[in-house]
């Protein structure tokens, strides 16, 4: 069909109700949808034009391109899918290999560390047909993107694609087997929202590891190595977390409520906003930490090195900071009563060994100041001390 006949024929069926410019618009409107998205060259192909009307000055080869373009994005589709599976099933396997070797007790200790290697395995991001920019994505871009922590030696390289349903496996296939994890290494290993309560976790290495909105209620985590670790918003109430390593980890609105921290290593940790109510942090290391708008509700702090920590907007209620180190510490705004009075926060640090270069409201300093002037003697600074099995870089 030319565009003259189709013309002609919009002119019969419509010209009674349409205008002459508003026909020819509709006719050019469907002889481009026409043309252009290859029904002219499919009709073509089926009832081809005569020599006569190919011979016509107003004849031209219908368009192509758009069923050339479809050609290409159906096998560009087809490759992405491709690499996507093959990636899919080396993952599988893995994890299957993992699980395996985990239901015997004489690989069990090996098969642990490999749960992160598995998790860690890139692969490209599932391509969609109907969504065009995902299979560009997925062919084109890379498939990680490289980290590196503080206490690492060398960097990790880390999906940018994970593939969820694989490491959901290996969460379950953890928390399945968590009466077997004492002493285990998950470094590295993604456990977002397992249920570990309970569990005897004692020396596992759980270093950057990613255990956001973990349960691990009622755990014994003592001398566990969570450096680095992200533990965002996990619940620890009434969990032992005595001589464990958390230098540098993520623990921000994380519930310590009723925990044990005895000689736990908090240098430089992210703690704002957690709830410490009622724990016991004696001797604790929480150099450099940030503390702020955290609940130490009736805590106790003594003996604790918190130089250099940040506890603005803090809630210090009836907490005991006998003998703790407040050098340099950040206490602006920190409050020991519901009324905010300077003489219950006053009260509440005065059992405090140091507060040397400490930032305080300028009344609890004054307070503080006739009560106890040594309370700021340069004398009572104390060198930076962690025992051995804390031992962490002070940056």
């Amino acid at each position: 069909m030319s565009r003259q006949e189709l013309l002609s024929r919009i002119h019969s069926y419509w010209g009674q109700h349409l205008t002459n410019r508003q026909c020819g618009f509709l006719c050019r409107f469907i002889w481009y949808a026409y043309d252009w998205f290859g029904f002219r060259l499919i009709w073509e192909k089926f009832c081809p034009p005569s020599a006569q009307k190919k011979g016509d000055g107003n004849y031209y080869p219908p368009s192509s391109l758009f069923i050339w373009s479809i050609s290409i994005y159906v096998a560009l589709f087809g490759i992405a899918n491709g690499r996507y599976q093959k990636h899919v099933d080396r993952i599988e396997n893995r994890a299957n290999s993992v699980i395996v070797l985990l239901s015997s007790s004489d690989s069990r200790k090996d098969a642990f560390p490999l749960i992160a290697d598995a998790q860690l395995m890139p692969c490209p991001l599932e391509p969609q047909f109907t969504q065009p920019v995902s299979v560009f994505r997925s062919i084109f871009l890379p498939l990680t993107h490289t980290v590196k922590m503080d206490s690492q030696k060398t960097p990790t390289k880390i999906p940018n694609y994970p593939y969820e349903e694989g490491r959901e496996v290996l969460r379950k296939t953890v928390v399945a087997y968590k009466s077997f994890l004492r002493g285990a290494n998950l470094s590295k290993a993604d456990l977002i929202k397992v249920d570990l309560g309970g569990a005897d976790l004692t020396e596992t290495n759980f270093s950057n590891s990613n255990l956001s909105e973990a349960d691990l209620i009622d755990t014994q985590l003592q001398k566990a190595d969570l450096e680095d670790a992200n533990l965002e918003k996990a619940l620890l109430l009434g969990a032992n977390l005595d001589q464990a390593a958390l230098g540098g980890a993520n623990l921000q609105g994380v519930f310590f409520t009723a925990a044990s921290l005895h000689l736990t290593n908090l240098v430089r940790a992210n703690l704002r906003n957690s709830v410490f109510a009622y724990s016991k942090l004696v001797g604790a290391v929480l150099i450099n930490s940030d503390l702020g708008e955290a609940d130490f509700e009736k805590a106790d702090l003594t003996d604790a090195n918190l130089m250099g920590a940040n506890l603005a907007n803090a809630n210090l209620k009836g907490v005991n900071f006998t003998d703790a180190f407040l050098s340099e510490a950040v206490l602006t705004n920190a409050y020991a009563d519901e009324a905010h009075s300077p003489e219950a926060m006053a009260a509440t640090l005065l059992p405090c060994a140091t507060l040397y270069k400490a930032q305080l409201d300028s009344r609890v300093e004054e307070i503080l100041r006739r009560k106890k002037p040594e309370l700021f003697s340069e004398a009572k600074q104390i060198p930076v001390f962690i025992p051995s099995f804390l031992e962490f870089p002070l940056k």
